[in-house]
């Protein structure tokens, strides 16, 4: 399951894991956050919502709690997205973040073509 995966994932990377939940407890979306206490840096490693609740304010939730919890500990808050993922912009951009870098990365797969 879903549930069982972010658990194996973020067990001992992510300070903390958020689960939202639906109506019907559903699981419709997750935040994994790690945290540089010497930095006072968090960082949103993954964030997900079921497209089933996009557009339902659960990505800005986890978002905003997440900024709760580390209110005093973290004074920088910092993700990283692909330049296509337009959702992502938009949530980051709702939620106060400001474009800071973009990066490049590029890959070479042996043997083949590179999967789209």
């Amino acid at each position: 399951t879903m549930e069982r995966w972010i658990e194996n994932n973020f067990r001992t990377r992510a300070e903390f894991v958020l689960v939202a939940r639906g109506e019907a407890g559903s699981m419709d979306g997750f935040i994994a956050v790690l945290l540089n206490r010497a930095d006072r840096l968090a960082v949103i490693d993954l964030i997900a919502v079921h497209p089933r609740a996009q557009g339902r304010g659960f990505g800005l939730g986890l978002i905003k709690e997440s900024e709760r919890r580390v209110a005093g500990v973290a004074d920088r808050f910092q993700v990283g997205t692909q330049g296509s993922n337009l959702g992502a912009h938009r949530l980051y951009a709702k939620a106060g973040f400001v474009m800071a870098t973009t990066d490049i990365t590029m890959h070479r797969h042996r043997g083949g073509a590179i999967p789209a």
